[in-house]
């Protein structure tokens, strides 16, 4: 493991101006589209859950990265406020922003925060508990900071997944692709963040997953690791193929009805399918 110390170091100055993980340096309408789309998602399912009290609302977003959940919530006359080692993605993207966020050992932040007896209605973590040394014991602090009925969204890759291990076991791919040190310390799939999120004292609430981009793996013309097209310096643009698909098909389903997205990508979570694990916790 890397100590607190090499890690704050990484995110800092590394993580987000090097294209590191699913960040970008630009992104065209139609992805930001995409990314203000899973945030209203998120929304929408916890107002058809009756999760969300009436009056002000207010979200810490614990790794706020780019500022995106940031600026969607604060756009829904939401008080925001969010944690994170580097300013650079959120000064790029939404610099107006910059206001609610602190920069810093974001351990060290929660423990002020705790020690203010700051509360919230919404925590979230999205795509962060992979990358943290000790992910009990956030999910344990975090508890500390949701109000009573609150709700904590986590996401994560949903890593060896069935349709990870089949491509593996059919000779799609020829790696484990999705280990990824010092990115990804700990790996989940639903059971395991249920579980993990369950010892921490958290109930799940619900369970989602995302678009199956790893289905492209199942065609050699599609597959991104190792299809036919990768041998010619075309697998980085089949990856860039796979992640155009998912962005203008999630908009296209998510336009036409955004409740029945969110149902399909339920029913997808219980199947342990998608690339990503979405998980809506209660602190009740």
């Amino acid at each position: 493991m890397p100590t607190r110390e090499e890690l704050e170091k990484f995110y800092r100055d590394v993580y987000y101006q090097s294209e590191t993980g699913s960040y970008s340096l630009h992104y065209d309408d139609e992805e930001l589209a995409y990314i203000r789309g899973q945030a209203a998602m998120r929304h929408r399912l916890m107002q058809t859950r009756g999760w969300l009290p009436g009056g002000a609302l207010s979200l810490l977003d614990v790794g706020c990265g780019e500022g995106h959940s940031l600026k969607y919530f604060s756009d829904q006359g939401w008080r925001v406020h969010g944690l994170d080692f580097s300013l650079d993605g959120c000064q790029r993207m939404n610099p107006d922003c910059l206001l609610w966020l602190t920069q810093g050992d974001v351990f060290e932040n929660l423990d002020h925060l705790i020690s203010e007896n700051a509360s919230y209605d919404v925590v979230m973590l999205d795509n962060v508990l992979e990358h943290v040394i000790d992910p009990l014991g956030l999910l344990k602090a975090l508890r500390r900071l949701v109000k009573p009925g609150g709700t904590l969204i986590v996401e994560v890759p949903n890593d060896f997944s069935q349709v990870q291990m089949n491509a593996l076991a059919q000779g799609w791919i020829d790696r484990a692709f999705w280990v990824g040190i010092p990115q990804h310390l700990s790996y989940f799939n639903g059971d395991g963040l249920r579980a993990l999120c369950s010892e921490a004292g958290w109930r799940c609430g619900a369970m989602l997953s995302d678009f199956p981009v790893d289905w492209f793996l199942a065609n050699p013309n599609s597959n991104y690791i190792s299809g036919v097209a990768t041998g010619t310096g075309k697998g980085s643009l089949l990856g860039k193929g796979a992640h155009r698909a998912r962005i203008a098909l999630e908009n296209l389903m998510r336009n036409s009805n955004i409740d029945r997205l969110n149902d399909l990508y339920a029913s997808m979570g219980a199947m342990g399918v998608g690339r990503t694990i979405l998980g809506f916790f209660r602190c009740d």
